[in-house]
């Protein structure tokens, strides 16, 4: 069992170590990255929110179901959980509609309205809020974790692999000093960049006086 268990870690953490290499491409980079900074930064505010909400909920089904022991408030935060996860099921508060049933029947009300409609939904907002504010400087947070993600893979060659690699991009100048190949050259990016950033200036000064 000990075993069986450490084989589904290590499937589980191989899986995860795929979205380090998918950093490298221009496809699955910027999304990677967002993803990963809305999991570090909402998810974490959120779920210290919702517990203190089903906490609260939890203990007054318990109490309302008259019954004692761990195992009924467990049962009573699983079925808060599994309302949330849009599983909802009024069998589940059968025991607190036993001796208070119209108390019982309004404290889930109130739990649905608050936790399902409003929490939920600011959850949305607030992720959707933080991928415009992370989806401007994703293309830079992208070639950050590239540049990483090719510093990694060169730590683990050998130096004439290196060497190598390395005499694919560098030419020998008239010193024999190696030097980057320039193969092409675009004076106007510079100019472009700096239009795109007035725009984007603009639209977000547009923005907020509206």
């Amino acid at each position: 069992q000990l075993e069986d268990g450490a084989m589904a870690l290590a499937s589980f953490t191989i899986w995860l170590y795929l979205s380090f290499f998918c950093l490298a491409f221009h496809l699955t980079g910027p999304f990677v990255v967002m993803a990963f900074k809305m999991m570090s930064s909402d998810i974490p505010a959120f779920l210290v929110v919702i517990l203190v909400f089903m906490g609260a909920f939890a203990s007054a089904l318990y109490m309302l179901s008259h019954k004692v022991g761990m195992d009924m408030l467990v049962f009573s935060f699983q079925s808060c959980l599994n309302t949330i996860l849009d599983d909802f099921d009024a069998d589940q508060f059968g025991d607190s509609f036993f001796i208070w049933p119209r108390v019982a029947q309004l404290v889930i009300t109130f739990y649905l309205l608050i936790v399902t409609l409003v929490l939920m939904n600011m959850l949305i907002a607030k992720m959707g809020s933080t991928y415009d504010r992370i989806s401007q400087q994703s293309e830079l947070e992208w070639l950050l974790e590239r540049g990483r993600v090719l510093s990694s893979i060169e730590h683990e060659m050998s130096a004439a692999e290196l060497a190598k690699c390395r005499e694919l991009y560098w030419v020998k100048d008239e010193n024999g000093t190696d030097c980057f190949q320039v193969k092409d050259h675009d004076p106007e990016h510079w100019v472009r960049m700096q239009e795109k950033k007035k725009k984007r200036a603009a639209e977000t000064g547009s923005n907020k006086g509206d």
